[in-house]
């Protein structure tokens, strides 16, 4: 996929709003550390830029009741604040996080060292008699003296941050997505299922899915709708709810899809007006992805039908195919597998997949 090509993105009345929901992406109690199992749960967030490229990206932090707002309001900001450090690659943004300037109970230490260490590709590889960091600042070619200096600190994090194989902080990804960060103490604590806000929840209660982060991503030309209030939602903050209602979930089995570009033939498509207002818009039925080709980058093919290319698609969703723009909006074809088409042979060969000519109106 062409990061710099022309892209035809949401065709909706309402911008569509994504929640990308990681499980693992959680915080020990007091800290805002990604631990490796939130590291690990990053791993499809190239599959999730390319989904929402370009967009407003808002992070969201969280804690859990324990705690007192005083405290639970700057370190959902912080949990938000340093998740953003970590997709950019801000190595600096981290170091700080052991600095004096940092209350006690939430600085960064040893503790934080060990488990980027062990989260080391290959860390399994390290002799067992050998000291830990020893080990890395020799398998690094750094100064070998056993201490976790600023040097020997700055690698670690930066192979650390390096982990998600992909950055927000530069322009080499071809990614247009800017970052907002928002936290919202203790004030919408999820239920026991993790998937909805508490309606009666418990103060004091310690539950590691309070403290969590969210991704959302808004779509760039409208921006993040509505717009925070401030740094921080305080008790009984409308916007929260808000972005959470208008949001379509992206959990990792909606993510871990297969990507490529699909190709289209309208069979009959000299039925079709070729105007350059008008859309062919592929859409997945239950949302959470649609993207849109204009009737003029069709092109024509033999027997009178027209080929219309979509990049980027992604496999495991019900789609349907339909007209936008025209006075009668109308469903060529509806419910329809992409994998009945073979996504992956089209993403490799090309070759264009027939389309039954079915027309109705759009319900």
């Amino acid at each position: 996929m062409g990061a710099g090509g022309p892209q035809g993105r949401l065709i909706c009345a309402v911008p569509v709003v994504h929640l990308a929901r990681f499980r693992g992406l959680l915080f020990q109690k007091n800290k805002s550390f990604l631990l490796p199992s939130s590291v690990e749960a990053l791993d499809l967030l190239r599959e999730v830029y390319a989904l929402n490229n370009p967009a407003e990206l808002l992070i969201v932090g969280h804690t859990d009741t324990t705690g007192e707002p005083s405290v639970n309001d700057p370190l959902s900001l912080e949990r938000a604040k340093n998740t953003a450090a970590f997709l950019k690659d801000d190595v600096d943004a981290w170091l700080a996080m052991y600095g004096t300037s940092v209350p006690e109970t939430r600085r960064w230490g040893p503790a934080e060292d060990r488990m980027m260490l062990a989260a080391m590709p290959d860390f399994p590889s390290k002799p067992p008699n050998e000291d830990t960091v020893r080990w890395f600042q020799r398998t690094r070619g750094l100064q070998v003296d056993g201490i976790l200096g600023p040097i020997t600190r700055r690698q670690l994090i930066t192979e650390y941050m390096a982990k998600d194989g992909v950055s927000l902080g530069g322009e080499t990804e071809g990614l247009d997505i800017t970052i907002t960060c928002h936290g919202c103490g203790e004030n919408f604590p999820l239920d026991d299922s993790g998937q909805a806000l508490d309606t009666a929840p418990a103060q004091g209660k310690d539950d590691a899915l309070d403290r969590r982060v969210e991704l959302f991503f808004f779509d760039k030309e409208f921006g993040i709708v509505p717009p925070p209030p401030g740094e921080n939602s305080r008790p009984g903050s409308t916007q929260y709810p808000k972005w959470l209602e208008r949001a379509q979930i992206l959990d990792e089995e909606a993510i871990a899809l297969d990507e490529g570009a699909l190709r289209l033939r309208i069979l009959d498509g000299k039925r079709l007006k070729n105007g350059a207002s008008e859309q062919f818009v592929l859409e997945a039925v239950e949302g959470g992805f649609a993207t849109a080709q204009t009737f003029g980058a069709a092109q024509e093919s033999e027997g009178g039908a027209v080929d219309v290319l979509f990049d980027p698609v992604f496999g495991g969703h019900t789609y349907r195919l339909r007209i936008e723009g025209v006075e009668v909006p109308y469903v060529l074809v509806d419910q329809i597998q992409l994998e009945e088409f073979g996504i992956d042979v089209q993403a490799s060969d090309g070759s264009p997949v027939p389309f039954p000519d079915e027309f109705y109106p759009v319900a």
